[in-house]
């Protein structure tokens, strides 16, 4: 993570429907930080891949693995899972607890989010 760094990104974001109440998504992202004249720009590489399951028209759960890596700590496999409920259909809330499995990544990390499909 980038704080009190201006940081630039971009995700490469897919899903596909597998059944009605099953999805898989998948994504690729970079990020550069620490754009200051007086530093050189960490680069930040992130993927993932989840599987969602729709319990019922709002409500569902998903698993995912997801990892970052840099060239300094490597790569950093998180694992995680939760629930999702839909506000409406291009609003959502999430909520998730994970955990790391190698040094860079280790320990349980948990939080929650809003997602708006534009």
């Amino acid at each position: 993570y980038s704080a009190g760094q201006l940081a630039v990104g971009a995700k490469l974001v897919t899903s596909l429907e597998l059944s009605e109440r099953l999805s898989l998504g998948a994504n690729v992202g970079l990020e550069v930080a620490g754009l200051h004249h007086d530093s050189a720009p960490r680069i930040e590489y992130s993927a993932s891949l989840s599987l969602g399951i729709a319990i019922s028209d709002r409500f569902g759960t998903f698993i995912e693995i997801y990892t970052f890596a840099d060239e300094a700590d490597g790569l950093a496999p998180v694992v995680d899972g939760g629930i999702t409920f839909g506000l409406t259909d291009r609003l959502q809330l999430d909520a998730y607890i994970g955990v790391g499995f190698l040094e860079s990544s280790k320990g349980l990390n948990a939080g929650a989010g809003l997602s708006w499909l534009l």
